[in-house]
Formats: C-alpha cells, structure tokens, sequence
C-alpha cells in the first residue's frame, strides 16, 4: 500500500479546514508539531481504525532507541511508521531534522514495513536531500504551506 496519497490528503485537509489555527500557532513557540501529531493520529485512526490493531504516537523503534511520532500496525502484518516535522517560524533547520528521521526510518528493517519522513513548511527547502522532493502546496487565507510526505 503507498501511503504517500493518503498522508498527503490528510495534511492538506487539516490545513484547510484549522488554517487560522495553524497561521496563528506558527509564529508561536511551543508545540505546534505535537497538535499536528495529535490530529494526524486522530484522523488516521478515523480512517484505519477496522483494518488496524495498533495505532500510537511515540513508538518505540524496534532497535537502536528513541520514539517515532507515529505508527499503525495492520491487522494483516504491515505496519506504517511517520516521523513528522512542523516548522515552527524557522526556529531550527527542520529539512536537516527531517534527514536525520529519515536516517533513523532506514534502520528498521521488518517485513512489510513503509517508513514515511513528512515536513511541514511555509518556506521551500532548497540545496539538503529533501530538496529533490517534490512539495505539495496547501494555502490558507494568509500562506501557503509546503508538504513534503517521502517514502524512506
């Protein structure tokens, strides 16, 4: 199954439908990315919620540590891991960040697995790895956002 479509449409719908809320918490520090994690399991859920056994935020991953942001196990065997990033008002290189998920998804190596590193970005990232991806681009009344949703 290519995730790539759904996440990208989910995204793209939670940005339309809360983008005074996004445009507002953008230009705020705090945890704008955890609400993104938050929704995005929400609507998954909502989505997956019969075909799946396990749907979490901050899994552990199966070897060398730390927590992913997101993952779906299926009833059928597969699973679905998701590291997302937020850009919260440029406040670190998030497309360095995101390589560093994107590092850490290559490592599991379970059967039936797809792994997907996603950025959420007013700004287009250009000259890192992320750069050779296409971005989906979503508008609010006041931005527009760049989605990048990359299959690892």
């Amino acid at each position: 199954m290519n995730f790539e479509t759904v996440l990208q449409d989910i995204i793209r719908k939670m940005i339309q439908e809360k983008g005074d809320l996004i445009d507002l918490a953008y230009d705020t520090p705090g945890s704008l990315e955890g609400w993104f994690q938050v929704e995005m399991l929400k609507r998954l859920f909502d989505k997956y919620k019969r075909s799946c056994s396990e749907i979490t935020r901050e899994k552990a991953y199966p070897q060398g540590g730390g927590f992913c942001d997101l993952y779906l196990k299926f009833n059928h065997g597969a699973s679905l891991w998701i590291e997302l990033k937020v850009d919260e008002n440029n406040r670190i290189n998030y497309a360095e960040a995101l390589e560093k998920d994107m590092q850490k998804l290559e490592k599991i190596q379970q059967p039936a697995v797809e792994k997907y590193a996603v950025l959420i970005s007013r700004l287009g990232y250009t000259g890192s790895q992320i750069s050779a991806f296409p971005a989906k681009q979503v508008k609010t009344r006041g931005f527009t956002y760049n989605v990048w949703a990359i299959a690892v």
